[in-house]
């Protein structure tokens, strides 16, 4: 099979294309550094250089291919201009699914976030959970645009399948778990909650997104999760890895009182607080997903993340040593 990817060098790409080239694909990748272009060389892929928000030549890459993975993304709780969210979250979505259009690709696996569902306090989100209505960051409610955008795009003659990974493990991750978990694993500011959080390792997100591929129903979506655990037992297993004491509680008053104090220092230098208001907002309100149908439905299997965890610790102790050295 030959597949496009955008996103390929995030760290769900580089699962995605590592499992797409084990089981035999001919997979190519849209990546804007020179060093993701390298790193699809080592994977066996094909990279192009290219960008989700420019439309312009996404047509002809996906030229010939059989199936497109949608997964550039920006997820963050902050961004220096918050227009970033809309032209890659949603612009790069129409872009994505009208360029497989163009290119008669048949069929697009659209990777959404599981704070697209929208579970309201206290409960646990299905897929067919109504959303609460309002939408407590930037990321979710881009998120949510994009989704609805790409089943509004369906009609216009073209499969989309809807996967909606939870908080993702992944060595070297670069973007917000990432940041969080080097903290916690170089002893910087540890903001641990009791508010709930859905995990998935990136691996078996990949592997859940082949399925949604090959099992999955034209307009259905999909929720990965494998396991809910608070962010601060998170963060306290990570301690017990480190050697490092536990997280302390942190309520959503002190959290409050962190974020205006931090954007005070930081607006004015154009520089990310250290810790933004969507921050603070979703480590109070968490994310409780369940992950359950895309087991029944797609046969997804999960891995514990007590498995993971010292696999990824790992891989950012290492990290934090060569910056050191």
């Amino acid at each position: 099979m030959r597949v496009f990817v955008t996103g390929a060098a995030s760290p769900l790409g580089r699962a995605l294309v590592t499992a797409l080239k084990r089981r035999g694909d001919h997979v190519i990748g849209l990546v804007r550094r020179r060093g993701g272009e390298q790193l699809l060389k080592n994977l066996g892929a094909v990279p192009v250089m290219g960008d989700v928000r420019r439309s312009e030549s996404l047509a002809r890459q996906m030229a010939g291919c059989d199936a497109v993975f949608h997964v550039a993304t920006f997820f963050d709780f902050w961004a220096r201009d918050s227009r970033t969210f809309d032209s890659v979250n949603v612009g790069g979505t129409k872009n994505a699914i009208a360029a497989a259009l163009v290119a008669r690709v048949p069929r697009v696996v659209h990777v959404s976030s599981a704070l697209a569902i929208g579970e309201a306090r206290g409960e646990v989100g299905y897929e067919w959970t109504r959303h609460r209505g309002e939408t407590r960051s930037e990321f979710e409610r881009s998120k949510l645009e994009s989704e609805r955008l790409a089943m509004r795009l369906r009609g216009k003659g073209i499969e989309v399948v809807v996967v909606e990974p939870s908080l993702i493990l992944a060595p070297g991750d670069m973007g917000w778990v990432g940041r969080t978990l080097a903290r916690a694993v170089g002893g910087g500011p540890r903001f641990g909650t009791d508010a709930m959080m859905s995990w998935i390792g990136a691996e078996d997100a990949a592997q859940a997104m082949i399925r949604a591929l090959e099992a999955g129903k034209n307009g259905e979506r999909y929720i990965l999760s494998a396991e809910r655990m608070t962010m601060r037992q998170m963060l306290d297993r990570i301690a017990q890895l480190t050697g490092r004491r536990p997280a302390r509680t942190w309520t959503s008053r002190s959290l409050n009182m962190v974020s205006k104090v931090s954007g005070a220092l930081s607006s004015p230098l154009g520089r990310r607080p250290l810790l933004a208001p969507d921050e603070a907002r979703f480590l109070v309100e968490g994310l409780k997903v369940d992950g359950g149908w895309a087991r029944g439905e797609l046969g997804v299997k999960y891995t514990p993340v007590a498995s993971l965890l010292p696999g990824v610790v790992q891989s950012y102790q290492r990290a934090l040593e060569r910056f050191a050295s």
